[in-house]
């Protein structure tokens, strides 16, 4: 939105002017209380046309998505919805303003740090990176988790099967019916490479399953289900409880 949006607006104008200088002296100091100062402006705006403006102000900064991705890691688990609303756009940001093909690189070196530190990336930042592209977050993880080639082969192919019956779905060369593929039109290769998968220590290969399954409940199968749903992953869990397996096709 551009600047001329609140111009006829003194009231608006005037309020968002003080803001403005507010949150200017918040990005001088650093990223961190530019994001913070950003938030509690955007939990307090009841103007649409004022919070939009605010973003417009953190594109122009010098503040990198990396940057801002850490600065919103200290929001995540806020309880009020108008932070957690922010907090989605701010993370809009830091994937690229593209949620068909999200950017996950900036959180790969937070994925790699952490672990360097014996930790994971917090809950809800996987969480929302397997919501938006599980395949994405594959192979982000594969990428932090495993440095030979030859071990990442698998779940390179794993993602690679499932996106390729994805993309034939989204160009009609594989047909849906009410959104949904015909158990009999479903790849043969694709239900053993969700097992393998399934089956795999690696908590996110097991997490990639369930939310691949969350979004396409086509692929889900009463055995996977049941054998998810007691996964020791809290996530995996969470995601394979949105899953009922489809009814055959008539």
């Amino acid at each position: 939105m551009e600047r001329s949006a609140i111009d006829n607006d003194p009231k608006l104008e005037a309020q968002f002017s003080i803001e403005f200088m507010s949150l200017t002296s918040a990005a001088d100091r650093s990223p961190a209380d530019f994001v913070k100062s950003l938030i509690e402006f955007e939990a307090t705006q009841r103007n649409e046309k004022a919070s939009t403006l605010a973003l417009v102000l953190l594109g122009k900064s010098d503040i990198s998505p990396g940057a801002i991705l850490d600065a919103v890691a200290a929001h995540l688990e806020a309880p009020d919805p108008r932070v957690q609303k922010i907090v989605r756009r701010l993370l809009d940001i830091v994937d690229g303003n593209c949620a068909d093909n999200p950017d996950f690189s900036y959180y790969l070196g937070r994925i790699v740090a952490r672990r360097h530190d014996k930790v994971e990336l917090e809950v809800a930042l996987t969480e929302h990176m397997f919501t938006l592209s599980p395949s994405q977050a594959l192979r982000t993880n594969v990428r932090a988790s495993i440095d030979d080639g030859e071990q990442r082969k698998p779940f390179l192919w794993a993602g690679h099967v499932v996106d390729d019956m994805l993309w034939k779905v989204r160009n009609g060369f594989i047909k849906t019916q009410f959104g949904r593929v015909k158990a009999e039109d479903i790849p043969p290769d694709v239900p053993p490479q969700l097992e393998l998968m399934a089956a795999r220590p690696e908590w996110w290969a097991r997490l990639w399953v369930a939310a691949v399954m969350a979004q396409h409940k086509e692929l889900a199968t009463p055995e996977l289900i049941t054998k998810l749903r007691r996964d020791d992953n809290e996530l995996v869990r969470k995601f394979i409880e949105q899953v009922q397996p489809t009814p055959p096709t008539p």
